[in-house]
């Protein structure tokens, strides 16, 4: 799978900082908290199947798996949580 540019800037990130005793050591001016807002950013920016799928009259239906709200097909490919959401049926 190719990496998006979030992906690739957060392991450049990581490969700067140290893990060292389940946090990183940060040489320079990286934060641990950067890094951990990164690795959200990653997260929310790779798209995730939602939850619980289940089809209405509506259309298909499902949860999201960030913050588990409630989300249709036709009218969302993010969440507000800022998720992205993959409605394919591929696995």
């Amino acid at each position: 799978m190719m990496m998006n540019k979030y992906q690739e800037a957060l392991k450049n990130v990581k490969e700067v900082a140290k893990w060292q005793q389940n946090t990183y050591v940060c040489y320079g001016y990286i934060r641990d908290q950067d890094i951990l807002a990164l690795e959200e950013l990653v997260e929310k920016a790779t798209p995730k199947k939602p939850l619980g799928l289940s089809l209405t009259h509506d259309g298909r239906v499902g949860n999201c798996p960030f913050c588990k709200k409630l989300v249709r097909e036709r009218s969302k490919n993010i969440c507000e949580c800022g998720q992205k959401l993959d409605w394919s049926d591929e696995e």
